[in-house]
């Protein structure tokens, strides 16, 4: 779901790389839990030749694409980056597709009667998660785990008359939005942002490590129910707010003079939360998890970002979505035949929410609290969605 700078689309990168359609060298094989080198998202995705495909489609969508349709528009978007969709691959894809649809009237009274005008509003939201088996070494114990190297989303809205048909559009936007999705998880370049811990350790403590993650590995285990078992670290939290071109998109209930023309200057724009208030919320959740301490350097980050800007139709309403990603570093992996590590998501959700004016300011109030709590749900009950990859050897 995707181009064309906001206000119009947003992307959010949880976790990104390069790719071209010519692949880029890899790094030098890794055989060894120690010796796995680091392997950013842009050769991740450079690498990955074939996933096995998790998708429901959006039964609101159907209206404009049927089933196999929203399916086939996944296909050929990923086949532009030289994967195939193969049951069983080692490397699963977990694409989600909301589509909000609405309807804004506008009711005008004469004298002698009054006049309805319908406006459809259509919000769109992608998101797509690869998956892999790996381990994570916590507190000295390794951890099975089901994590996506590479992970985006994106939001699109728009609105058009009732009698107008959006059927060419509302396919335009479905493609473009997976096309900006892979490309904009595609840029990402970056390398590793913490050293290695088990670069330093001796030669007989990596051996022991090295022959522990292969017996561990090759026993095939099933993935562990509990994907947070053995964190107790209290996570690096990273918050913010969405910026477009530079400006950060605002809740903007103090520009609505502005707006009817009764000032010529914009006032001075506002945040839509206090950062003390996010955060606290935050820092109480994780004492719930248990994730208190503060000894050493956090393998984990939270990462929350939030938006919520003013769009202008036949009625003027506002627009709220959130981003939430829980992210682990230094996760190894098998791929194409060698270790590899990478910084990773080991849970991820998202919301979105629209409100008129009116109603902007108890939307406002019980949004990233309700977002906060719907994660720490999710995080102490698992995801649903979470697709399954079949064990090495089935």
């Amino acid at each position: 779901m995707l181009p064309k700078a906001l206000p119009h689309g947003l992307t959010i990168v949880l976790l990104t790389f390069f790719a071209c359609l010519a692949p880029r060298p890899l790094v030098a094989a890794g055989t060894s839990f120690s010796g796995a080198p680091f392997m950013s998202p842009s050769q991740f995705l450079s690498e990955v030749k074939a996933v096995s495909l998790t998708f429901e489609p959006n039964r609101s969508a159907e209206t404009y694409l049927s089933g196999a349709e929203q399916r086939t528009y996944i296909e050929t978007a990923l086949v532009r980056y030289g994967i195939a969709v193969r049951p069983n691959a080692p490397v699963s894809l977990l694409v989600t597709f909301e589509h909000r649809p609405s309807t804004l009237r506008s009711t005008t009274v004469y004298s002698r009667g009054s006049e309805n005008k319908d406006m459809q509003l259509h919000d769109i939201i992608v998101t797509m998660q690869f998956f892999v088996r790996a381990a994570a070494l916590r507190n000295g114990t390794f951890h099975v785990l089901l994590v996506a190297p590479a992970t985006a989303a994106y939001s699109l809205d728009w609105t058009r008359p009732q009698d107008v048909s959006v059927a060419k559009e509302f396919k335009e936007n479905f493609a473009n939005s997976l096309t900006e999705c892979l490309k904009q998880i595609a840029s990402d370049t970056k390398g590793e942002t913490a050293p290695w811990p088990v670069a330093s350790w001796s030669e007989k403590d990596k051996a022991t490590a090295d022959a522990d993650f292969e017996k561990l590995m090759h026993s095939h285990p099933a993935i562990e129910k509990r994907q947070f078992e053995g964190l107790n670290v209290l996570p690096e939290l990273k918050l913010s707010q969405a910026e477009n071109n530079g400006e950060v998109w605002v809740w903007v209930m103090a520009t609505l003079s502005w707006h009817c023309g009764k000032s010529k200057t914009p006032p001075r724009s506002e945040p839509c939360v206090k950062d003390s208030l996010w955060r606290e919320s935050w820092n109480r959740s994780f004492q719930r998890l248990g994730w208190v301490d503060t000894h050493g350097q956090a393998a984990v980050s939270l990462t929350h970002t939030f938006g919520c800007y003013r769009k202008h139709a036949m009625l003027d309403y506002v627009w709220l979505w959130d981003f939430v990603s829980l992210n682990e570093r230094n996760v190894v992996f098998e791929l194409n035949g060698r270790l590899v590590r990478m910084d990773v998501t080991i849970f991820s959700t998202n919301r979105m929410a629209i409100a008129l004016e009116a109603q902007i300011e108890p939307t406002l109030q019980d949004y990233l609290p309700r977002s906060i709590l719907d994660s720490l749900t999710q995080i102490v009950l698992g995801n649903p969605q979470v697709p399954v990859i079949a064990v090495p050897g089935d």
